[in-house]
């Protein structure tokens, strides 16, 4: 009764959230996107303005952008190896909310004249290696252990940024994407506590 009380609360949250819309700043989180269901990468357009920010500025931009590709990459291993339903759609909410989040994160590069990365860093890369070897239970308690470290990482990087960087367009971007973030850390809470309950050992 507990494990399906869990998988339910799991499965209206992610429901629930599909089509949320925090409005405010014209981003839409947790619709999916022809490209984010396509698995196609975010367009990075090419830098046209004057570099306006500073180069902690840059850098988060940088680091948030990098963050979200590498969320992206994960949520695509995720919808295709996960076992349990409630995990794919925790990829595919990540695929969906990263694509908007680097979207508009593009955008604010090209304004600032920010060049951004391409590829995934190398930590990054063999994690997913690493997770891609695993399988069925395995890589669903992986993906739920990870999903939790890394979403209060990024939350710490983006409230630190928030409350430090002075340009007005970051900062309506930090405080837009904290409570996406929150979410995403919320729901990979709920599944990894259901995980336990429902892959023992």
């Amino acid at each position: 009764m507990k494990k399906l009380f869990m998988l339910l609360s799991i499965g209206s949250l992610l429901a629930g959230c599909a089509g949320h819309n925090q409005g405010g700043t014209g981003l839409e989180y947790g619709s999916t996107t022809e490209s984010a269901m396509q698995g196609n990468p975010v367009t990075i357009p090419t830098p046209t303005g004057n570099a306006r920010v500073s180069d902690a500025e840059a850098k988060f931009i940088r680091e948030a952008f990098q963050h979200g590709q590498d969320e992206i990459q994960l949520g695509q291993l995720i919808v295709q190896k996960g076992q349990s339903q409630a995990v794919k759609n925790f990829g595919q909410r990540l695929i969906d909310d990263h694509t908007t989040i680097n979207q508009r994160l593009a955008q604010i590069a090209a304004q600032k004249g920010v060049t951004l990365p391409t590829g995934l860093d190398s930590g990054h890369q063999k994690r997913v290696d690493k997770l891609a070897n695993l399988t069925g239970a395995d890589f669903d308690r992986a993906v739920e252990r990870d999903a939790v470290r890394d979403h209060e990482k990024d939350i710490r990087m983006y409230e630190h940024a928030d409350k430090n960087l002075q340009d007005p367009d970051i900062k309506a971007f930090t405080e837009r994407t904290i409570p996406v973030l929150q979410q995403h850390l919320d729901l990979a809470k709920q599944l990894e506590s259901a995980g336990t309950t429902t892959f023992p050992g």
